[in-house]
């Protein structure tokens, strides 16, 4: 189980939350002596001014007869243990991880299915663009969980919880400083988008009141996916899932309720996604602070150590490599919007239809990086280059096994699964005549899901970045070259070609990066 249970623990025990340590790397709540790291000044402050901090004071134990080896296994014995559960603990964070993208994917339909019994169906249009908009913006800022999981991921694996208070006090400033920036430049950033994406004209305004409506929920969800980073990367998979289920039933129910019920209209439906993500936030931010003591945080943020430059420098410097991986991941799928376009309108709706086939199968093997990036960002942590590559190993092992199993899905029921997505028969046809490119693409594309995951887990920002760019070249240059001789067959073979380029790239670099990252003593200085 993960240490904080479901939402009910959270919300309704905040204290026994606060109070209950954070599973190790073994997985269940270590049962010994855990003082953690910590700097003089704030030891000083906190033995003047505080009371103790549950994360660093050293449990009682019940038992008398308990030896040391009882309270505290050593390395090797917990790696045995861990190397025996792997598959469980791949499955403890992969699963809940799956459920809720499962649930955030639902409530689009939800959206859909409000705002597209209104009487104006532009009102549906309009609303397709700026989901749009937010999902390209949000998914460019998704660079905030995946930095916190990792280095969360492996100060968990140290015991060192108060190198994890740091990294998440620097991580919500970053994503609340980003949140203002977004809200000052909101206008610029609209006026880019509806510039790039070009609707009619007539839309321009509903848009624009989704836009301005919804645009100033940025700073919670950013911060909301801070906490989502330290939920996983301490292995609190289901409190993760719990956070999600909640916006989104919150969303849900808002947007029927703002829509049908009061006559909102577009209106009503930015109104509740924003709502439902400033919950959701207040909400994430009480658990991070139970999790990590209000008493805790309040020291560090006190200690002129925390503020040093150079640290937030560093904090910078990765999450900008991620950003630049995410933008040019976004790029391609734009461009398959943009080239789709270009070619006719059916291609188009086509492109929009196969793009869910990929959304589904990132369902699935997203869930399974999100295990990867807390299991093996704890085992470098521990410096266990064996149960690094084990984990590797367990989770390449389950993405296989679901990529086969997406593959033979769409290969048996892909007609079906486009007849869901669209009435059009010009639009089934030309969606049925690509749909080979769908069934080879799980099975191309699952090794840049994984290994996403393991980089992830071993802070590898810059290879990401490096390999994301390398995958991007082909991309264009299969793109450049396919596209005026095959038409959209080109487009989705320069995709086919990205995608594997992009796991491939990463095989290649995974054990170089390896030992370059577990040749470091375990005693050197943290990164963040």
């Amino acid at each position: 189980m993960d240490g904080a249970g479901g939402l009910g623990a959270a919300t309704g025990s905040a204290e026994a939350l606060r109070r209950s340590p954070l599973p190790t790397a073994t997985g269940a709540p270590d049962p010994g002596p855990r003082t953690a790291p910590c700097r003089p000044a704030i030891a000083r402050y906190a033995v003047a001014h505080c009371r103790p901090c549950p994360l660093l004071e050293e449990p009682t134990i019940t038992d008398p007869a308990a030896t040391a080896s009882d309270r505290d296994p050593a390395p090797a014995d917990r790696t045995a243990v861990d190397r025996t559960g792997a598959h469980a603990r791949i499955w403890r964070i992969a699963g809940p991880a799956i459920l809720a993208n499962v649930s955030t994917a639902l409530i689009g339909l939800v959206d859909t299915w409000a705002v597209g019994h209104l009487p104006d169906p532009a009102l549906l249009a309009a609303i397709g663009v700026g989901a749009f908009i937010f999902n390209y913006l949000f998914w460019a800022a998704g660079f905030l969980r995946m930095g916190t999981t990792g280095t969360v991921a492996q100060a968990h694996g140290q015991d060192d919880q108060t190198r994890i208070a740091r990294i998440v006090l620097r991580s919500l400033l970053l994503a609340l400083a980003l949140g203002a920036l977004i809200l000052v430049l909101r206008d610029a950033l609209l006026a880019g988008a509806l510039a790039f994406i070009d609707p009619e004209t007539r839309l321009d305004g509903p848009i624009g009141t989704y836009f301005g409506i919804r645009i100033w929920s940025a700073p919670a969800v950013l911060a909301r996916l801070v906490v989502l980073g330290l939920l996983l990367g301490t292995g609190r998979a289901r409190t993760a899932l719990a956070l999600e289920v909640f916006v989104n039933l919150v969303n849900a129910g808002l947007t029927v309720w703002f829509v049908q019920g009061l006559g909102w209209a577009l209106a009503g439906a930015a109104a509740a996604s924003a709502i439902a993500e400033a919950l959701s936030a207040v909400l994430g931010l009480a658990l991070a602070l139970a999790l990590l003591g209000r008493a805790h945080l309040a020291a560090i943020l006190r200690t002129p150590g925390f503020w040093r430059p150079r640290a937030f420098a560093t904090l910078l410097s990765g999450n900008a490599f991620l950003l630049m991986r995410t933008l040019l991941l976004l790029s391609v799928f734009a461009l398959i919007w943009k080239i789709g376009t270009g070619v006719s309108s059916t291609i188009a709706a086509a492109n929009q239809v196969l793009l869910q086939f990929l959304t589904l199968a990132a369902l699935a093997l997203d869930g399974l990086a999100y295990a990867a990036e807390a299991e093996v960002g704890r085992a470098v942590g521990r410096q266990d280059r064996g149960l690094v590559h084990r984990m590797t190993a367990v989770t390449a092992l389950w993405s296989a096994l679901a990529a086969a199993a997406l593959s033979a899905t769409y290969a048996l029921a892909g007609d079906a699964i486009v007849a869901l997505f669209t009435d059009h028969a010009s639009v089934r046809a030309a969606a049925g005549a690509h749909l080979a490119w769908l069934v080879a693409m799980p099975m191309v594309a699952v090794w840049s899901y994984q290994f996403d995951g393991v980089f992830v887990g071993l802070n590898a920002f810059r290879a990401m970045f490096a390999t994301m760019a390398l995958a991007f070249a082909g991309f264009a240059a299969v793109a450049l070259w396919a596209v005026p001789l095959w038409g959209n067959h080109g487009l989705w073979a320069a995709v086919t070609v990205f995608m594997g380029l992009r796991g491939l790239a990463q095989a290649l670099w995974y054990r170089p990066l390896v030992r370059a990252r577990l040749a470091e003593p375990a005693t050197a200085p943290a990164a963040v």
